[in-house]
């Protein structure tokens, strides 16, 4: 579901017993996620977790320091 501004807004997902997640067929497609591919997570403190392709990565990350 798209909402304002391009932003996205998903379900939920549940956690499996050894703390696996399967994200969503759509959410992989509409972000060209492909069995094999590095995912990183990234959190903020103890209050959200974003995770994101290894190869999207260095748009979000500053290659000098390693922070946001």
């Amino acid at each position: 579901m798209e909402s304002e501004e391009g932003k996205h807004i998903f379900r939920t997902v549940k956690m499996g017993e050894r703390g696996q997640i399967v994200i969503p067929k759509d959410i992989r497609d509409l972000f060209d996620i492909q069995s094999g591919d590095t995912l990183i997570l990234h959190a903020h403190g103890n209050r959200w977790i974003g995770i994101i392709k290894e190869s999207a990565n260095e748009r979000f990350v500053s290659p000098t320091n390693g922070k946001y």
